[in-house]
């Protein structure tokens, strides 16, 4: 039976913004380590995981002795032993949903893609979509609008911005209507009802020939 020099160290790191856990493991001194991720793991289900899963390959390391295959037979193999006695699945990979502080959207309807970031590192007026090159809004946390008085929003004439509002305004319904829904699928909606809108006020604009009389 394999024996560590000290028990293993559990730490939670600021620094992995997008890895639930890490398994670091020192052959020369025999000591063992693992790093989980705060920006990450945000719940119960989440934490039991990614700890099995690092468990898992410092097994493999420690017991096993394979460090050439980090998701080999030696890890399924404790892996499934880990499902057997604790219940817990422990996957290759793991999928999770990262709940970012900032958020910016593309506005165009037929991309809507998402990109977050635990710091407000980007500038939608310096940079713009990666996928279709549309430009990006703010959307988490809501940006506040400048005022013009304390009743009355300021609201430019810029497609932009008028969009920006469209998006604040109804989300939080369009969110209840449809429940589990990921965010990206939230934006598209929002946007196709936006384009819809804009269609229905140019309609409004136009004058209605058959109904103008002279007098």
């Amino acid at each position: 039976m394999h024996t560590l020099a000290q028990p293993i160290t559990i730490i939670w790191s600021k620094t992995l913004n997008t890895t639930a856990g890490r398994a670091l493991y020192r052959k020369s001194s025999n000591i063992a380590e693992i790093e989980l991720s705060s920006k990450v793991i945000d719940c119960q289900a989440r934490l039991e995981a990614t700890l099995a899963h690092e468990l898992c390959h410092l097994l493999t390391w420690i017991v096993s002795v394979d460090f050439t295959h980090p998701h080999g037979k030696a890890f399924k193999k404790h892996a499934a032993v880990t499902k057997s006695r604790m219940g817990i699945t422990v996957s290759v990979k793991h999928d999770y949903e990262i709940d970012y502080k900032y958020q910016w959207s593309c506005i165009e309807p037929e991309c809507g893609k998402i990109f977050g970031r635990h710091s407000k590192s980007i500038d939608p007026s310096k940079v713009c979509c990666g996928a279709c090159r549309g430009k990006l809004i703010q959307v988490k946390p809501k940006p506040r609008l400048h005022t013009t008085s304390l009743e009355t929003p300021a609201r430019s004439t810029d497609g932009l911005s008028k969009y920006k509002i469209f998006l604040r305004d109804n989300m939080d319904s369009v969110k209840a209507s449809h429940p589990g829904l990921k965010y990206a699928d939230l934006v598209k909606i929002i946007a196709a009802q936006y384009q819809a809108s804009k269609q229905t006020s140019e309609t409004l604009k136009l004058p209605d020939i058959a109904a103008l009389s002279l007098s």
